[in-house]
């Protein structure tokens, strides 16, 4: 067993019992026109819970607290923060027509897809807002977005057919692949490093040198999204209420029937539980936010590492957190470097809650470190709790 697990799970003897939270893990379809809403699904079971009915939203990801959906208004493109109850709170109004998706930077801010002006807005978290970057006419607009979990820069996916890479700090754009079909969705696969495409075709598995190495022939799809600890993938058809569950090798599971609507969105509740706030450079601090809702009270260890692949497999193949086991894991993994991490190892708080953070090294500009944590919660497979790793780029002062 790793050092990593070897640890949390001595410490598992002094740890307290977890609490189970019933939408961790729901997949969350977002919907337009009749039926417009969101609405929460079991992924083991296909039980629909209605999380707020009537509101259109076009697509979503979930916040940097791990606790709200961020969700897209239908036309308007305006930024709605919802909690599990379906109350919600504005976060940002905009004139400048519907917008195709959303994803969270490194450093707390949001990055929006503005389908009809053209462009990506950075929102930061005063709620400022500026230009990251605008596309060429001929691209037809941006339509989805990720956060490529390997380089920290964001996959962005167009009408016209094409996904590109754009620099998180500089804007800089470059096509990765073209002739896809209107991109409905784009999601990074952490096992893998490949993209998954939503398109009106179905499936598209894309390498980050824009080789198209699959595709699932899964009619209009609406959106897609990928669970971070098992790699799984989730597409849902737009109109004919079919959710389709892929393993990362590409292999299709048994669809679950839902409800019919005119899906545009989907996420995964509960798999940001490792959130940064950091803005690369260094001699700086970066934050680290922990959530573990279903492990209170619970002892847990953070560890850093230079690289996302093989993962740490925990009970199962499906469950594995996406870090290596390199030198800067072992140096990190049983309560961080003394004078240089804090808070690496502890207790979360009654609502599973736990504080973090680093020093920035001085590595050369665009050197990648990768955050991960887990939990110790004995009901769960491999007895800890844990979902995603977050990519930290060291930056230029």
């Amino acid at each position: 067993m790793h050092r990593f697990a070897s640890a949390l799970a001595v410490a598992a003897l002094l740890s307290s019992t977890a609490v189970a939270q019933v939408q961790h893990g729901d997949i969350i379809l977002m919907s337009t026109g009749a039926g417009a809403g969101i609405f929460a699904i079991d992924p083991s079971t296909g039980a629909e819970t209605t999380v707020r009915a009537g509101f259109t939203v076009r697509a979503g990801t979930i916040a940097h607290d791990n606790r709200h959906l961020i969700g897209l208004g239908g036309t308007s493109g305006n930024v709605y923060s919802f909690v599990r109850n379906g109350n919600y709170t504005t976060v940002k109004t905009f004139t400048d027509g519907a917008a195709g998706g959303i994803a969270v930077d490194q450093n707390e801010s949001m990055i929006l897809a503005q389908t009809t002006a053209n462009r990506l807005i950075r929102i930061a978290a005063d709620g400022s807002t500026s230009t990251l970057t605008s596309f060429l006419a001929a691209w037809g607009g941006p339509t989805a977005i990720c956060r490529d979990g390997d380089t920290g820069h964001f996959i962005v996916g167009f009408s016209d057919g094409r996904i590109a890479e754009v620099n998180r700090q500089t804007g800089y754009k470059k096509t990765i692949t073209t002739g896809l079909g209107a991109v409905a969705g784009v999601a990074y696969v952490p096992i893998s490093g490949r993209y998954v495409v939503a398109t009106p075709s179905g499936i598209k598995f894309v390498k980050r040198d824009g080789t198209v190495s699959g595709t699932l022939f899964y009619p209009d799809l609406g959106g897609i999204a990928v669970d971070p600890r098992s790699s799984w993938i989730y597409a849902i058809e737009r109109t004919t209420g079919l959710l389709h569950t892929v393993l990362p090798s590409g292999t299709p599971l048994a669809p679950k029937g839902v409800a019919k609507r005119n899906y545009r969105g989907i996420a995964i509740w509960g798999t940001r539980q490792v959130a940064l706030k950091t803005s690369g450079v260094a001699g700086t601090t970066a934050e680290i936010s922990l959530d573990f809702r279903r492990s209170q009270r619970a002892n847990y260890c953070v560890a850093l590492s230079f690289a996302n692949r093989p993962g740490i497999v925990i009970g199962n193949v499906w469950n594995r957190i996406n870090l290596a086991a390199d030198p800067l894991f072992f140096l990190t993994v049983c309560g961080g470097l003394p004078g240089a991490t804090t808070g690496f190892a502890g207790k979360t708080s009654i609502g599973g809650l736990a504080k973090a953070s680093f020093e920035i090294p001085a590595l050369p500009v665009g050197t990648r470190l990768y955050v991960g944590a887990a939990a110790v919660n004995g009901s769960l497979t491999g007895g800890l709790d844990f979902m995603n790793s977050e990519v930290v780029r060291i930056e230029a002062r």
